[in-house]
């Protein structure tokens, strides 16, 4: 039951001519009729209510930011991370955009185990979270695993780029090409962490952690496929740098530890050719000018305050200097 403040309560509802009584679990409330906004079968359902509500006057970018708030708030994490993607798209730069995805990174991380991981977040790990199977469930070894913070990237900005991107086009919605198909679930407000998985499983097996740039996921984003337009829009280059990062992140984690000893070993040979096509310094060689310069250029400067001054003497009128300016003639020089 979804009251007219925001509040949204749960159990057996009743109406009556005195007003609306609900029946939980341990607890009894009876309430006026005028403060019962609609009763829904679930809490989906009261937010689908709730957004076609603000919906009929159009959405701008505090609505998304209300609704997100109001899914945060009843644990609706797939809807709060939809209404988000749409604020970032009509604000890029809002306070209480940053603090609402915040707030979302915090209401998917896992738990904290009782003892200390050795290893990141797998994808076997998405076991914990409610609903979600294990991925031994799925016959797909080559599936590369989840380094720390990739299942959230997922979920908050990759999911909801693709589904508003891909599925919504038809390519890869009811109907998709063979070989990967997206749960619009999560699109159309009723989505659980099953359809995430699903779509995250999905996604993993079109990267190719041997030419990460050659990766289907990459090629299609960029391109036509499937009869349709590739990611349109003004955050088109920011979308595909969000999904290009988090592909790179995955393939760096999935690299065998001798392919990053080779890499960490290899000479850096342009330093050295930059060096070797330096011509030698000889004791002929002209000095350099600007590397003195620059020495010199670099010298603290030396503040004084202050002059030395000269102390002033009264002039000798014996002296010859003085009297021979003053009383030289002319004629003393011929």
């Amino acid at each position: 039951m979804l009251l007219h403040n925001g509040s949204l309560l749960e159990g057996a509802v009743e109406r009556s001519p005195e007003g609306v009584a609900i029946q939980g679990e341990g607890s009894f409330l009876r309430l006026r009729g005028a403060e019962v906004a609609y009763v829904a079968d679930s809490t989906v359902g009261a937010y689908e209510w709730k957004r076609g509500q603000a919906a009929r006057d159009g959405l701008d970018a505090t609505d998304h930011l209300e609704l997100a708030d109001w899914a945060l708030q009843n644990r609706l994490l797939p809807q709060a991370a939809r209404e988000l993607l749409d604020a970032r798209q009509l604000v890029p730069r809002s306070g209480r955009l940053d603090l609402l995805e915040r707030r979302l990174d915090e209401a998917l991380r896992p738990a904290a185990p009782p003892a200390p991981e050795t290893k990141p977040v797998l994808v076997e790990g998405m076991a914990e979270h409610p609903g979600i199977a294990s991925n031994h469930s799925v016959n797909n070894p080559a599936r590369p695993i989840l380094p720390e913070g990739a299942l959230e990237q997922f979920t908050r900005r990759i999911q909801p780029v693709l589904l508003n991107s891909c599925a919504t086009a038809g390519c890869h919605g009811v109907h998709p090409e063979p070989g990967f198909a997206l749960d619009v679930a999560p699109l159309r407000g009723y989505g659980d962490a099953r359809s995430t998985e699903r779509n995250l499983h999905a996604t993993l097996d079109l990267i190719d952690l041997n030419a990460v740039d050659k990766s289907p996921l990459l090629v299609a984003a960029a391109g036509p496929h499937a009869g349709v337009a590739p990611l349109a829009g003004p955050r088109r280059d920011e979308m595909l740098e969000r999904l290009s990062f988090w592909v790179g992140a995955i393939v760096a984690y999935n690299r065998p530890p001798e392919q990053e000893a080779a890499a960490d070993q290899a000479p850096p040979v342009a330093e050295k050719a930059s060096v070797a096509a330096e011509p030698p310094v000889t004791a002929e060689s002209e000095p350099d000018w600007e590397a003195i310069v620059a020495a010199e250029a670099d010298k603290p400067t030396t503040i004084q305050r202050g002059v030395k001054l000269t102390p002033v003497r009264p002039r000798d009128e014996f002296d010859p200097a003085v009297f021979n300016t003053q009383h030289r003639r002319p004629q003393d020089d011929e």
